[in-house]
C-alpha cells in the first residue's frame, strides 16, 4: 500500500502517518556537565547570598525578639491587672524594662536600611510607652491627680507607637505581628483605673465639703477655690479614656469649676455666690448619686447642711462689710481733707517770703535815705501796716499737728523782719519831733537788718514734709476679715 494510503483521519479527529519522527541529536556529554556545573553555581550562590544577608541582620533579628518579650511582660501585667493595686505593681515594672529597650537599641549597628530604621523606630516608640506607664506606680497616692496627669502622655505614646508599628509592619510583616496590642492593653487599664477613681472622686468631694464646712470667713472660701482649681485640670484629663465611669469625672470637674469660682468672693462682692451655690449643689449630688459608699452617701448627707453653712459665712461677711465701708470713706475722706489743709497751709507760708524779703528791702531803703521824721512817717506807716499783715497771717495760721515748732521759728523771723518797721513808725508818731532825724527813733537801725527767713524755712519745710507723709500713713479701718 502506497505512503498516501496510510495517511488518513482517525476518529475523532486524530491524524495518522507511517513517517518515523524526526528526533533531536543527542547531546555531547561535555555540554551536559556544563550545564549541570552551572545549575550547581546558581544554587550554591543563591546559599552564599542568603547566608549573608541573614548573618548581617542577625543584630535586627536579636533585638526584636528581646524587645518584644521585654514589651509584651510588662504589657500583659498592665493588661490583665484586675485592680489598681496590681496596675501599681505592673507599672512599676516599666522604668526597668525601658533602660532594656534602651540596651537593645544599643546593640542595633548603624549600617542603615529601611528595616533597621523601622525597628530602632519601634524600640524608642514602645520605651516612650513604657515611660508613660511608669508614673501610674503611684496609684495609691490618689487615683485622680494620678491618671489625671498621666493619662494625655500615654494617650500620645500609644499614637506614636501606632504609627511605628505601621512602618515596620511595611518592611517586616512577620515581626510587626508578633507585637503586643498596646491599645487594648491601655483600655483595659483604663478599665482598672476607672473603679478606683469613682471612689477617689468620692473622697475628693468630701474634701471639698470639709474645706467648705471649716470656712469661717470669704478669706477660708477663697483658699478653698484655690484648692479646687489645683484639682480641676487632672480632674477634666482623667475624663478621657474612662468610657462609662467619665460621666462622674464630668460631674466633679463641673463642681470645682464651679468651686474655683469661690476665688471671686470677697465681703465687697458676694453678689455670685448663689449662682456657685447652685452648681455646686448639683453637681456633687451628681457625684454622690453616681456610687453607693459610705463615702457617696456622706456628701449626700452632708451637701444642704454645708451649703447652709457657706451660706452664712457670706451673708456675715456682707454685714460687716456694709458696717465698715462708711467709717472706711469717712476716714478716707478725713485723711484727704487734712493733706488738703496742708497744702493750704504750706501754700500761704511759701507766699509770704517773697512778701517779707519785699519788707526787708523796703525797709533797708528807707534807713538807708533817711530824713526827718515827717519825712519818713508816711513810709514808715505803709511799712509798719505791710509787717502787721504779715505777722497776723502767720500768727492766726492754722497749724497742722507736727509743725508747731518750726511754725513758731518762722513766726520769730518774720518778727525780727517786721517788728522794726511797726515799732519806729510808733517812735517816729510819738517821742521824736517831726523835724528831728529819724535817725533819732531807736528802732531805726534795726530797719532791714536782719535776714532770718531763710533759715527759718529750712527748719520748717522738713517738719511740714513729715507731717504730711504721717497722714498720708495714716491707718485707715482696715476691711472686714469676714
Amino acid at each position: 500500500m502506497r505512503d498516501e494510503e496510510l495517511e488518513g483521519e482517525l476518529p475523532g479527529g486524530l491524524w495518522f502517518t507511517d513517517e518515523e519522527p524526526v528526533l533531536p541529536p543527542p547531546a555531547h556529554p561535555g555540554a551536559r556537565r556544563l550545564l549541570s556545573a552551572l545549575v550547581v553555581l546558581a544554587l550554591l550562590g543563591g546559599a552564599v547570598l542568603l547566608g549573608v544577608r541573614w548573618t548581617g541582620a542577625s543584630d535586627v533579628r536579636d533585638v526584636l525578639a528581646s524587645s518584644t518579650r521585654t514589651y509584651a511582660r510588662v504589657l500583659g501585667a498592665v493588661g490583665s491587672a484586675s485592680d489598681p493595686e496590681a496596675l501599681a505593681a505592673a507599672a512599676a515594672l516599666a522604668p526597668r524594662a525601658a533602660e532594656r529597650l534602651a540596651a537593645d537599641l544599643g546593640r542595633l549597628r548603624p549600617d542603615g536600611g529601611e528595616r533597621r530604621a523601622a525597628v530602632a523606630a519601634q524600640v524608642e516608640a514602645e520605651r516612650g510607652v513604657l515611660a508613660a506607664l511608669a508614673p501610674l506606680e503611684r496609684l495609691a497616692d490618689g487615683p485622680l491627680e494620678v491618671w489625671g496627669r498621666a493619662h494625655a502622655g500615654l494617650t500620645a505614646t500609644v499614637e506614636a507607637e501606632a504609627r511605628s508599628r505601621s512602618r515596620l509592619g511595611a518592611v517586616d510583616p512577620a515581626a510587626a505581628g508578633r507585637l503586643p496590642d498596646t491599645p487594648a492593653a491601655v483600655r483595659r487599664a483604663a478599665a482598672t483605673v476607672g473603679s478606683a477613681l469613682v471612689d477617689d472622686v468620692q473622697q475628693a468631694a468630701a474634701a471639698l465639703l470639709d474645706a467648705l464646712q471649716g470656712a469661717r470667713t470669704t478669706a477660708d472660701l477663697r483658699a478653698a477655690g484655690d484648692g479646687a482649681a489645683a484639682q480641676r485640670d487632672a480632674a477634666a484629663a482623667a475624663q478621657d479614656g474612662l468610657g462609662g465611669d467619665a460621666g462622674v469625672l464630668a460631674a466633679f470637674t463641673a463642681a470645682l469649676d464651679a468651686a474655683t469660682g469661690l476665688r471671686e468672693v470677697t465681703p465687697a462682692e458676694t453678689s455670685g455666690w448663689p449662682a456657685l451655690r447652685g452648681r455646686l449643689s448639683e453637681q456633687l449630688r451628681t457625684v454622690a448619686d453616681a456610687d453607693d459608699s459610705l463615702a457617696a452617701g456622706s456628701v449626700r448627707a452632708r451637701l444642704p447642711l454645708v451649703l447652709a453653712a457657706v451660706d452664712r459665712v457670706v451673708a456675715a461677711a456682707a454685714d460687716a462689710h456694709a458696717e465698715w465701708q462708711p467709717r472706711y470713706d469717712a476716714a478716707v475722706a478725713a485723711q484727704a481733707a487734712d493733706r488738703a489743709a496742708l497744702q493750704r497751709y504750706a501754700d500761704a507760708v511759701r507766699s509770704l517770703g517773697e512778701d517779707q524779703e519785699a519788707l526787708r528791702a523796703a525797709a533797708a531803703a528807707l534807713r538807708a535815705r533817711g530824713g526827718t521824721a515827717d519825712d519818713v512817717l508816711r513810709e514808715a506807716d505803709r511799712l509798719a501796716a505791710d509787717g502787721e499783715r504779715l505777722l497776723a497771717v502767720l500768727r492766726t495760721a492754722a497749724v497742722p499737728a507736727g509743725v508747731e515748732d518750726a511754725h513758731a521759728g518762722l513766726v520769730a523771723a518774720l518778727e525780727r523782719v517786721a517788728g522794726p518797721p511797726v515799732r519806729a513808725f510808733e517812735e517816729l508818731r510819738t517821742q521824736v519831733c517831726p523835724g528831728c532825724p529819724a535817725s533819732d527813733a531807736p528802732s531805726w537801725s534795726q530797719l532791714g537788718a536782719a535776714d532770718p527767713w531763710p533759715t527759718a524755712v529750712a527748719a520748717w519745710e522738713p517738719a511740714l514734709a513729715e507731717a504730711d507723709a504721717a497722714v498720708a500713713a495714716r491707718a485707715l479701718p482696715p476691711p472686714p476679715d469676714a
